[in-house]
């Protein structure tokens, strides 16, 4: 199985897992089947663990700070029900496509330059999150945006500090998940759990936003 199909939909906690859809949103690809996922902290026996992403990627030009700085534990555990969250890995995989929810969200997504992959949950659970920063070119975020602004159906359109974001509801493990995308020149943040909201979208996201913006003055 594709190692993203794990993330933007049910989350395994374990390195070498990231966030990924299980599935894809209606309007988009044909959904596959999905997967039961245990949160472990432990690598699987059976895999190798991917390399950590080194802090400061700036594979496309803009440097991306290190999970734990884009989103502080602090913010992750101030969200309704997330007390518990710990952080558990961050990793970097730009090659392999990301099966996303959205008009074109996977071939945009197959074109990034660079993906950092953020993950936090309860160890030892199913509950976690994750949020994925993707470095694109802006037309290719243009393209991606226009298309998602034009199935509003779908996709919930909203501001975060100033930036397109758009919240769509979508297969993702054992049930319906949440996914959030956002956009600021040429970075693309995609959010992904389950049972969260556009506040905690905003808080989560929002820290991210900052931090890339305060790694490029």
């Amino acid at each position: 199985m594709n190692r993203y199909a794990h993330s933007v939909g049910l989350v395994a906690l374990a390195p070498g897992m990231v966030i990924g859809m299980a599935g894809c949103a209606a309007g988009s690809e044909s959904p596959t089947p999905t997967e039961t996922v245990t949160v472990t902290t432990t690598p699987s026996p059976s895999s190798a663990p991917p390399s950590p992403a080194p802090s400061g990627s700036g594979a496309a030009g803009r440097s991306i700070p290190d999970c734990e700085t884009l989103v502080p534990l602090d913010v992750v555990q101030a969200q309704p029900g997330w007390e518990r969250y710990e952080f558990v890995g961050q990793y970097l995989d730009a090659a392999e496509p990301a099966p996303l929810p959205g008009p074109v969200a996977s071939e945009v997504a197959a074109g990034a330059r660079s993906r950092q992959n953020c993950i936090w949950g309860v160890p030892n659970s199913d509950s976690g999150m994750g949020v994925d920063i993707l470095q694109i070119d802006e037309a290719a975020q243009s393209k991606l945006v226009s298309a998602l602004a034009a199935a509003p159906d779908e996709y919930t359109s909203f501001s975060i500090d100033g930036h397109d974001a758009f919240l769509t509801h979508a297969p993702w493990g054992i049930g319906e998940g949440v996914v959030v995308y956002a956009f600021d020149g040429g970075v693309w943040v995609v959010m992904g759990g389950h049972e969260y909201d556009q506040q905690v979208a905003t808080a989560v996201v929002g820290s991210a936003l900052d931090g890339i913006r305060a790694a490029n003055p």
